[in-house]
């Protein structure tokens, strides 16, 4: 049976994506450490970490990569798609998550690169001056754990050639992180893999209302 998807951009009150929430307060860092820590309670990434030498984790409101090094040099890794499952008055229910694992020998090179990018030292782009905040578009945030050091930071449209700055270092190597896991992940692809294969029903996804409906058959 086949289904029929509607979008349409969502504007505000409990519709707003996680994401954007964050936005409005991102001079916080207690609100982004809250967000954060509650998005990992409700997809399972909360663990203890006395094993780990190091997480790397790129968020968006619909999905995290997570790259991991451990004490005995071993690697874990994983994608980690995302959706709201809302009631027929778009109020958020569930969330509901798909975990695809990443093979250890990509994992082994993402990091790598990602540390070749200065992932663990990059600035918030709030430290940086001019750079634009937004309340819509793709907010990335930056989790990164190692050594008992942990940081978050975050960059609002670092792709788009309009807003960003690329010619900032820490711009410039936001931009090769991210232009690499796609290039490695398929994180597009997989993200639309996973909200394809939803039942019909009302769903929210990064500032997005996504009605899934049930063709009828004559």
């Amino acid at each position: 049976m086949k289904t029929a998807i509607v979008f349409a951009l969502l504007v505000a009150g409990w519709n707003v994506s996680p994401c954007q929430t964050v936005l409005q307060t991102l001079e916080s860092d207690s609100v982004l450490e809250g967000y954060i820590a509650d998005m990992k309670r409700e997809i399972s990434l909360e663990r203890p970490l006395m094993n780990t030498q190091k997480i790397y984790r790129i968020w968006t409101g619909f999905q995290v990569v997570e790259l991991e090094l451990l004490n005995d040099s071993s690697v874990n890794g994983r994608v980690v798609n995302f959706i709201a499952k809302n009631d027929k008055k778009g109020i958020k229910k569930k969330l509901l998550s798909d975990s695809r694992t990443i093979s250890q020998k990509t994992v082994s090179r993402l990091i790598e690169d990602l540390n070749t990018a200065n992932i663990e030292e990059i600035k918030d782009a709030t430290h940086i001056p001019g750079y634009p905040i937004g309340f819509d578009g793709t907010q990335y945030i930056f989790e990164v754990f190692t050594n008992n050091r942990y940081r978050l930071y975050a960059y609002w449209e670092p792709l788009n050639d309009h807003y960003a700055k690329p010619d900032v270092p820490d711009v410039a190597n936001v931009r090769k992180i991210l232009h690499r896991l796609h290039e490695e992940l398929g994180l597009w692809e997989s993200f639309i893999t996973f909200r394809d294969s939803l039942p019909p029903g009302n769903y929210s996804y990064g500032g997005i209302n996504m009605i899934k409906l049930k063709d009828k058959i004559n």
